[in-house]
């Protein structure tokens, strides 16, 4: 799991809870509290409020609590070529990157598929 970042979580970006529960963040500027971020966590379909520090800890002490804070995975997609010695060469974006890329010694894959479609999450 990467890390809470306050600017990227500002900017949009996704958060979760250190146990994977999906966070919304409601506000990052509470006033008069030592946690100023306040965070809608869902759970059984419903939302429930909890307040956290500006690095995502859910106790301002060291201790690590499942409601931590969290980036959220991104899931990405791509397209890539096999070749006889095992190698992929790069992951393309679009399939047609990949095949306009791809080497004549490329492999024909399942049922003569010109390209694998891979998923992965960063």
């Amino acid at each position: 799991m990467k890390e809470f970042n306050l600017e990227a979580a500002k900017a949009g970006a996704k958060v979760q809870t250190r146990d994977g529960r999906p966070a919304r963040i409601v506000c990052y500027d509470m006033k008069g509290q030592r946690q100023p971020i306040l965070v809608l966590i869902t759970e059984r379909g419903e939302e429930f409020k909890s307040e956290h520090s500006l690095d995502g800890r859910y106790y301002i002490k060291s201790r690590d609590d499942r409601s931590d804070l969290f980036m959220a995975p991104i899931k990405k997609t791509g397209w890539i070529n096999i070749y006889p010695d095992g190698t992929t060469g790069r992951t393309h974006t679009t399939q047609n990157k990949a095949l306009e890329y791809a080497g004549s010694d490329r492999i024909d894959c399942i049922d003569h598929i010109d390209t694998i479609k891979i998923e992965w999450e960063e």
